[in-house]
């Protein structure tokens, strides 16, 4: 049986409606050019889409949020009271080509013959901050606290490697991100849960895949249940090396990363 494309539910005419797109004018002034309102299908953990709007002025076009991402991340319990919460946020956005700004807005500008570069460029921003957000909930981190005080221990322990924020490293066709580099050495923190446990697994397995396994490091918080720590510390230890956050506290010497066989 065939159908003719008025029979189909979804079908060219409808696909961005029934796929959770929405676009709206907003109306301006003589001194304030005219604005759309766009509205994704990319959700946050409570629902709320991810959107933006672009604006045309002078031959140069921009996207921007208005700082509604921010503002909807803290209203899903995430502490950007302190700036340096934020830098996570400013990673991705430097990698897509877009600012996030003291006021907590996102937004990239760019000539009008580059619409499809931005388009495509705001898409992958909102896209990596949904994942993000999922991984972050996931570890119970929202104040951040776990991963400021593996940002502490990693400076005092080796003032001379320089550290960077949300690194990441391409994998074939998958992109591996890391709440850390530390030198040379790829680091990640996490609670002992299975979300984050199983996540960290497959980041493991997919460096082994470019013989970069000993250059990654997971710390594991045991702060509140240290026996879980230890159980999860043996089972991502099978597939990089792997410390709880109290081993590493207490280290006195410099970390080394473990040498190849």
């Amino acid at each position: 049986m065939t159908y003719s494309l008025p029979d189909m539910l979804v079908n060219c005419q409808n696909f961005f409606a029934k796929s959770g797109w929405y676009c709206s004018p907003l109306k301006g002034n003589t001194d304030t050019p005219r604005v759309l309102y766009v509205s994704t299908p990319l959700l946050l953990s409570n629902r709320k889409p991810l959107d933006f709007y672009i604006q045309e002025t002078g031959g140069f076009i921009s996207i921007y949020d208005d700082g509604t991402t921010l503002f909807a991340l803290s209203n899903n319990g995430f502490d950007f009271t302190n700036r340096r919460n934020w830098k996570g946020l400013h990673a991705l956005a430097e990698k897509f080509d877009f600012v996030l700004d003291e006021t907590g807005e996102f937004k990239s500008t760019k000539p009008v013959a580059e619409f499809m570069v931005l388009c495509a460029d705001a898409i992958a921003l909102f896209s990596s901050i949904r994942t993000w957000e999922k991984e972050r909930s996931s570890e119970d981190d929202a104040d951040f606290s776990l991963t400021h005080q593996v940002e502490e221990i990693l400076l005092r322990n080796s003032p001379d490697r320089i550290l960077k924020f949300s690194p990441k490293v391409n994998v074939g066709n998958a992109e591996v991100v890391f709440d850390f580099q530390w030198g040379e050495l790829f680091v990640d923190t996490l609670a002992p849960v299975a979300n984050a446990v199983n996540s960290r697994l497959r980041k493991g397995l997919l460096m082994q895949r470019i013989d970069s396994a000993n250059n990654v490091l997971f710390v594991i918080d045991d702060r509140h249940v240290p026996e879980k720590a230890e159980m999860e510390m043996a089972v991502l230890g099978g597939v990089a090396p792997s410390l709880k956050l109290s081993t590493l506290r207490n280290m006195h010497d410099r970390y080394l990363a473990p040498i190849e066989p």
